[in-house]
């Protein structure tokens, strides 16, 4: 039995082989993640080791400290707000999500067991009852009981179950 894959969930990354592949994205990641992080590294060091920003020539002002710390304290409270919003709209959505599925299932269970219901009698109407059908070990369908090729839904909107 082969399975179908789709595009949108296989990378070939994480395939075997396409070692070559592999290479030039990690080393392209690393990379980029460099660029990003070296700016942020370069301000920051002559507030952190002012004696290897001294040896290493950077100049700096001490009104950067203030700046720095103001940003600090900013983004900081920023990021705990918007965490913390995240955080209980992420709640609110999952006990939302949980009602909706369990009454979708309830509805579906509903739906199943009225169809089941339906199927049942047509059953019982074209090849008798259960307990006789299922008592045979060989039961031959006359070409009149078989049932149409949309028999089934039709019963389905017939009996206002086909939702």
């Amino acid at each position: 039995m082969k399975h179908s894959v789709s595009p949108l969930t296989s990378d070939k990354y994480f395939q075997s082989g396409h070692q070559a592949l592999k290479i030039r994205q990690t080393i392209l990641a690393l990379v980029s993640w460099m660029v990003i992080f070296f700016p942020i590294f370069w301000v920051f060091l002559p507030l952190c080791n002012q004696q290897l920003a001294h040896k290493l020539g950077i100049a700096y002002f001490s009104d950067e400290f203030k700046l720095v710390n103001f940003l600090a304290l900013f983004f900081g409270t920023f990021f705990v707000f918007i965490t913390g919003f995240f955080i209980i709209v992420t709640i609110w959505n999952n006990l939302h999500f949980k009602h909706a599925v369990a009454q979708k299932e309830t509805n579906r269970s509903m739906m199943r067991s009225r169809r089941g219901h339906v199927v049942e009698l047509a059953c019982q109407q074209h090849f008798g009852d259960k307990a006789q059908r299922q008592a045979a070990h060989f039961y031959q369908v006359e070409g009149n009981q078989n049932f149409d090729n949309n028999y089934i839904q039709n019963l389905f909107e017939l009996n206002e179950v086909d939702q």
